[in-house]
């Protein structure tokens, strides 16, 4: 536990001045005060909420110091200071996505969705061009008068371009399969318009274990488990339940027909990658720490390129399966 406040801790004095070229230092400080290590110097338990949204400023701290020597950070700028300014940051639950401005945060969210996969990828990237998060119409192009919306992140990676369009299913999305299918629709039109050679639809499925299964609480109060190995094993059934689900009622629904709709320049991947996270906490001592699972899928619908495959694991490599 001493030793993830530590690491933690360093991480956050390499960011600062880092981050401060490109956006406010300011702004930088009042995000990682955020983070679990300061939500424990108040001296009160925090929520249950708290903690997930504490939890998921901790994982971006990682996530960026994973990617602080990228000679392509500035890349990211924009979204950066979308991070800084956002009321809620975790991408690990929808637990503090409501409210009157559910839409706001909602918004602010899946922007940066994309900044975090952009993150996961940045290491391995020769160039990177990601959608504006203030003026998405400043990348998109006009076609018979219409203004068509590019993908929301273009890379270069080992010489060859990709294309990844990010979408999100959260816990309380209704009819989630049906959704699925109608971003994942959206998701080809918009990696058609682009001559890329690999084209690929990454959606994240938010906390979609019930947070009351994975992290109950006991008398209006979050508990905390033993260890890792009961709230593991519920993630893991829900991840291979939605697999499951998924994957069967996509291929019924015609997934095939609407790849063939937008693949007439035949570059589009018959597949798509899928990020699922949940998150929880487990005692250590006296005390406790957020624990989060995360797994990235990849759903075949068709026999599919081995440089895809590859991917999907060089990414899921750089998840840290579970962060202690």
């Amino acid at each position: 536990m001493k030793q993830y406040f530590e690491e933690v801790a360093a991480m956050r004095k390499d960011l600062v001045p880092l981050l401060s070229n490109y956006v406010d230092k300011e702004a930088v400080e009042n995000l990682f005060n955020r983070s679990l290590s300061e939500l424990r110097k108040v001296g009160v338990q925090p929520t249950r909420e708290e903690m997930v949204e504490a939890a998921g400023v901790d994982d971006f701290i990682r996530r960026l110091d994973q990617v602080k020597l990228s000679p392509i950070l500035g890349s990211i700028a924009k979204h950066l200071n979308k991070l800084v300014e956002a009321s809620s940051v975790s991408q690990l639950s929808s637990a503090n996505l409501k409210g009157d401005d559910y839409n706001e945060k909602k918004d602010f969210s899946d922007k940066l969705f994309e900044l975090y996969f952009a993150s996961l990828i940045l290491p391995f990237c020769q160039e990177l061009v990601i959608d504006d998060p203030y003026n998405s119409a400043s990348v998109k192009k006009k076609k018979n008068g219409k203004l068509e919306k590019s993908p929301d992140i273009i890379a270069t990676i080992d010489d060859k371009l990709w294309a990844f369009e990010c979408k999100v299913i959260e816990s309380n999305t209704p009819n989630r399969i049906e959704a699925y299918l109608g971003l994942l629709d959206k998701a080809l039109e918009q990696l058609s318009k682009v001559a890329t050679i690999y084209n690929i639809p990454i959606f994240a499925f938010r906390q979609q274990t019930p947070l009351d299964k994975i992290w109950p609480l006991k008398e209006g109060k979050p508990s905390f488990w033993d260890d890792i190995v009961v709230p593991e094993a519920i993630h893991r059934e829900t991840a291979n339940q939605i697999k499951v689900d998924f994957e069967s009622n996509i291929r019924q629904a015609g997934f095939i027909e609407t790849l063939q709709k937008w693949n007439q320049g035949g570059l589009l991947s018959p597949a798509t990658l899928n990020l699922l996270t949940a998150t929880t906490a487990v005692k250590h001592g006296s005390n406790a720490t957020p624990v989060t699972f995360k797994e990235l899928q990849l759903w075949p619908f068709a026999q599919i390129d081995c440089e895809i495959k590859i991917m999907g694991q060089r990414i899921h490599d750089q998840l840290h399966f579970v962060i202690k």
